[in-house]
């Protein structure tokens, strides 16, 4: 019999370590939570994602290369993790982004490039990928463009590139819990 509210507001950051600030800059921060009476609730569903719309005003370098403009989810301990769906939509000027959890997200700009793809004919594809977080399991500056991909890493980028997410109990027995590609190979098989 309480009330049940979704709550969309400017985010206190003052919590945060002075890293984590400093990463952030001036951008916009919000803190997307659900209230249930007068207590916050978590709520995190990959079946039903919830689509965000942030008011943004780039900068001009930023104008050069809108698809740079990028998401990152700020978690409990402060670390910012990349929303690959993240993206700016110049004709409503507002980044949007679909989240399957409540938290604290912010807008960022990234220009992610590794030192071997600059003869690459998909350099810039790359690197928009690189940027959004697609590639987080390649550490380093260098991406070995002409390497093959295994089937994890094919099934983590789709998955990925699609935004397909649901919630599943069983896996492949090779794919482990602390593997990246864990929940995309998951929902992949399910579905």
């Amino acid at each position: 019999e309480e009330n049940v509210a979704i709550v969309l507001g400017k985010a206190d950051t003052s919590e945060l370590d002075e890293d984590t600030r400093e990463l952030i800059g001036d951008k916009p921060v919000i803190k997307l939570s659900l209230q249930i009476g007068d207590k916050t609730a978590s709520w995190n569903n990959p079946d039903a994602p919830v689509t965000v719309s942030i008011p943004y005003t780039p900068t001009p370098e930023e104008l050069e290369d809108p698809e740079h403009i990028v998401v990152w989810y700020i978690d409990g301990e402060g670390n910012v993790i990349s929303i690959p769906n993240g993206r700016y939509d110049p004709e409503t000027g507002t980044v949007v982004f679909e989240t399957t959890h409540f938290s604290m997200y912010t807008v960022a700009y990234v220009h992610k490039t590794y030192d071997d793809i600059a003869n690459s004919y998909a350099k810039k594809q790359i690197e928009v990928l690189a940027s959004k977080g697609f590639y987080s399991w390649i550490e380093g500056d260098t991406f070995d463009p002409a390497r093959d991909i295994t089937r994890a890493e094919f099934i983590y980028l789709m998955m990925t590139a699609l935004n397909i997410n649901t919630s599943f109990e069983e896996n492949f027995d090779d794919v482990k819990l602390e593997n990246y590609y864990y929940q995309a190979v998951g929902a992949a098989k399910k579905l």
